[in-house]
């Protein structure tokens, strides 16, 4: 008996994302879509970047399924969110690569972000407010109370604090009229999520926040009028505010009423680490700043103003004579997480050990805006991609290492963001 010749195909991805055959045995795709779920998720967690994840899913119809419960895609550089292109250049941590240009929607071209979530959610500065995701174009719906918000449309360097960007020509202030001026704006949860509070700068001496399920309630504020406000962050149902002038901590109690208003309730001033006030040769070192949530508590990181040196601190819960009392503790290592920072973003991540390429344990990524840096990290597309390794980040000690990222061939400092979990055209699209 003769052997009758199977036709053999393989189904692999095309250059523009689309699903091609090619002559080989088609058994191999169906074995990879028969995979049990434990087995596929371990697949998938073992692929860097996006690049990987698209061809992966172009031949396992499982993917799709599984990949909706693995925690979020590593951050994403934006190289120059606030140019008039229409697409934009995205660096890719987990491929080290830049993808090809990104399109944006038309209502976030040329304008800077004060605020993102994961998953492709942006602020973007302009009036009225828009909450926006970048890669499904969806909206989230805002009543015409809560986009009363006029956003400072004014670039700022990766250095320079959100609050000190000045409107160049403020509106007078009208009681219930008046109109916030958000400098930066964080979620405590997904924009879509029913209990979602929105949280704002308004200008350097407030801070406001909104529900945004509630469409009819608009911002609730809490002025600070002899201190600034700085930084702030979400953290334990808490909202956190950076102070300026009285180099402090504020913790503030907020919740959500019955009737769906956005209402803060008390304010706990605590103390900063006293290492950050060391005067050297009759002066204050002068510290970047960033505050943000690191494996359920609170953390400031502090950065030499021109130089890689950091400190990091967490506020811990010690037990005394008198009962619980919160105290600073400095952090030499970030264990199995990350951070990435810059002024609009500062996000912690638990990195996994399959990790081989990309963002690494124990690092803090930052974007910077030194032009000196050495050498570029990528030269595709027309903008550069400068990577600089500070092996110690505090003194020669061994602990955190820190690596900054500088981008050239963009007018504005770049922005990191986490895109979705699903690959997008443009990883689709990107070849090695």
């Amino acid at each position: 008996m003769q052997n009758a010749k199977m036709q053999t195909t393989q189904t692999v991805a095309g250059d523009d994302g689309s699903i091609q055959l090619r002559g080989t045995s088609a058994a191999p795709t169906r074995r990879w879509s028969k995979l049990p779920d434990d087995l596929l998720r371990l697949v998938i967690t073992k692929l860097a970047g996006p690049i990987g994840s698209a061809r992966f899913a172009a031949v396992c119809t499982s993917w799709r399924a599984v990949v909706s419960t693995l925690p979020p895609r590593l951050p994403w550089l934006i190289l120059d969110p606030s140019s008039d292109d229409k697409a934009k250049h995205v660096y890719c941590l987990g491929d080290a690569v830049i993808l090809p240009p990104i399109p944006f929607p038309s209502e976030a071209v040329g304008k800077r972000f004060v605020g993102s979530y994961d998953g492709g959610w942006v602020v973007p500065s302009d009036a009225p407010l828009r909450i926006m995701n970048l890669f499904s174009r969806a909206e989230v719906p805002l009543s015409a109370q809560q986009r009363k918000v006029r956003i400072v449309n004014r670039p700022t360097g990766s250095e320079v604090l959100p609050s000190k960007v000045r409107p160049k020509n403020p509106p007078a202030r009208f009681g219930s009229d008046d109109q916030l001026f958000p400098l930066k704006m964080i979620f405590s949860e997904p924009p879509t999520s029913s209990s979602c509070i929105l949280a704002a700068i308004s200008d350097e001496h407030d801070v406001a926040i909104c529900g945004l399920s509630h469409l009819e309630r608009g911002w609730t504020r809490q002025r600070f009028v002899e201190d600034t406000v700085l930084d702030i962050t979400f953290c334990n149902g808490h909202l956190y505010c950076l102070m300026g002038l009285s180099n402090q901590l504020v913790r503030c109690d907020i919740s959500l009423t019955e009737y769906g208003t956005a209402a803060f309730g008390a304010v706990h001033w605590l103390p900063m680490p006293k290492r950050l006030f060391v005067v050297t040769e009759g002066k204050t070192e002068a510290y970047t700043k960033y505050i943000l949530e690191l494996r359920g508590n609170l953390v400031i990181v502090a950065r030499k103003a021109k130089d890689p040196f950091f400190l990091v601190f967490e506020l811990v819960h010690v037990d005394t004579d008198r009962g619980k009392r919160q105290k600073w503790k400095q952090v030499t290592n970030l264990g199995d997480h990350a951070l990435f920072l810059e002024p609009m973003c500062a996000k912690s991540m638990h990195i996994s050990a399959s990790e081989h390429e990309g963002p690494q344990r124990n690092h803090i990524y930052y974007s910077h805006s030194q032009k000196s840096v050495p050498k570029p990290k990528d030269t595709s597309r027309g903008c550069r991609v400068y990577c600089k390794k500070d092996e110690n980040v505090d003194n020669g000690v061994n602990g955190i290492t820190s690596v900054a990222y500088h981008v050239s061939g963009g007018a504005h400092p770049a922005m990191w963001l986490l895109p979705p979990t699903e690959p997008c055209s443009c990883a689709r699209r990107a070849r090695r």
